[in-house]
């Protein structure tokens, strides 16, 4: 009698599962996890055991966090995966790496036809959980590939630091810095990763809907949405202002080197179009004169290396020898789109092979302008971002304020994520 009870138990259940939905069964539908990182490795043979042993663990103290309210959400399954080990980089002269939990969510929809739950392939919102994240940078046009520029320079070490100017962010907005350095709450942003050109911080408009200030005019925004946590040590900034006469001396530096990139980089051309006069003149190529032009101009180019170099050096001791230190000390703010970086334009040849990419002039006074920051080498003293925990924890939840099911996700559930339970992982 027992067995016949539960199997019409049993059936009773498939029955329910297999009756049509409707839209709204299943935007109710209770949320589900899926455990999608099973089996799979960290990482490959550029990081060691230990930091293997770290990330995987890092990734299921994030994972325990989350599944702790995962009943909280409708309408959707959300889907975990570990990657881990997501890229080497450095917080000052720290070598650290990203590690990265992330849970997508894929909405359910019904059938048009067979009237059945379904579930969406591509997820629709994202929670990602980052020990130690990236930070974009501001001046991003830089040649950041070349050894020239590493410390020490011509290091063979792919992973060696780089340069000051190569480490500084830049934020519009203060609200973004002190909520990384307080850890005070969530702000809204255009960007994924912030720190660089672009980032926004987004703001609820009267009558709903999201907008950003650029300068003096708002602008309207309908793309993704960026909701951000991050949690530091509130003991002492993780962020400081870059001054100017930090910025003038890191400047110095950097042009010394990139004196030695221009002018290799001018010797390859120089090597190239000498060849190619050659060889035309043997086929009698009447294209010749063409290619002799180009290489008179960049034999003119080639002169000017050096004497440009030298005024931009100029430029920079002038400021330093003779302003005073309320001045220098004074925090760095650069125009939108590095306006005060940019070189002169020369409709016969390209002046960026003699001016280099980073020509500084002066220093923008305005209202509307991003400032510089780096981060505090005394932070990283007391917790390094080598270390066995993370220096620095982000939250970020990627979604569209077009899409109900993943407002529906934040509000239910990521807003109420156990974030005491994130911090204590620091």
């Amino acid at each position: 009698m027992k067995r016949i009870f539960l199997l019409c138990l049993l059936i009773h259940s498939l029955g329910i599962h297999a009756q049509n939905c409707t839209d709204e069964s299943v935007r109710n539908e209770p949320g589900r996890f899926l455990d999608n990182h099973t089996g799979k490795k960290l990482g490959g043979s550029a990081y060691t055991t230990a930091q293997k042993a770290q990330a995987t663990k890092l990734m299921q103290d994030f994972e325990n966090v989350c599944k702790k309210n995962i009943s909280q959400f409708t309408g959707g399954q959300a889907k975990s995966s570990f990657f881990g080990l997501s890229g080497k980089m450095f917080y000052g002269t720290q070598l650290t790496y990203e590690r990265t939990y992330n849970l997508g969510f894929h909405e359910f929809v019904c059938h048009v036809q067979s009237r059945q739950l379904k579930i969406v392939d591509e997820y629709q919102g994202v929670l990602r959980i980052n020990g130690n994240p990236d930070f974009r940078k501001i001046f991003e046009n830089i040649d950041q590939g070349n050894p020239l520029y590493r410390q020490p320079m011509n290091s063979p070490d792919v992973n060696a630091p780089m340069l000051a100017v190569f480490e500084y962010m830049g934020f519009e907005h203060p609200e973004i810095v002190e909520s990384i350095n307080k850890s005070n709450g969530y702000f809204d942003a255009t960007e994924e990763t912030v720190g660089g050109q672009g980032t926004q911080l987004l703001k609820t408009k009267n009558g709903g809907g999201l907008a950003y200030s650029f300068e003096d005019r708002s602008v309207d925004w309908s793309g993704y949405t960026f909701r951000h946590w991050f949690f530091t040590h509130t003991d002492i900034p993780f962020l400081i202002p870059v001054s100017r006469k930090e910025f003038l001396q890191a400047v110095l530096e950097y042009y010394d080197r990139e004196k030695i990139a221009l002018t290799d980089n001018m010797q390859k051309m120089l090597t190239n179009a000498r060849s190619a006069v050659a060889e035309m003149e043997k086929n009698k190529n009447p294209y010749l004169q063409n290619q002799k032009d180009r290489l008179a101009l960049l034999e003119k180019s080639a002169g000017e290396i050096p004497i440009i170099n030298e005024q931009k050096k100029a430029t920079a001791k002038k400021l330093l020898s003779e302003q005073d230190e309320k001045w220098l000390n004074s925090q760095v703010i650069i125009q939108h789109d590095n306006k005060a970086f940019r070189i002169p334009s020369d409709p016969k040849r390209d002046l960026s092979v003699v001016y280099g990419k980073f020509y500084f002039t002066d220093f923008y006074t305005g209202t509307y302008g991003y400032k510089l920051y780096r981060i505090n080498p005394e932070y990283l003293k007391k917790y390094p971002a080598n270390g066995s925990k993370p220096a620095v924890i982000e939250v970020m939840y990627r979604y569209s304020t077009l899409n109900k099911f993943t407002l529906s996700v934040r509000d239910k559930y990521i807003n109420n994520l156990d974030f005491e339970g994130i911090r204590k992982l620091l």
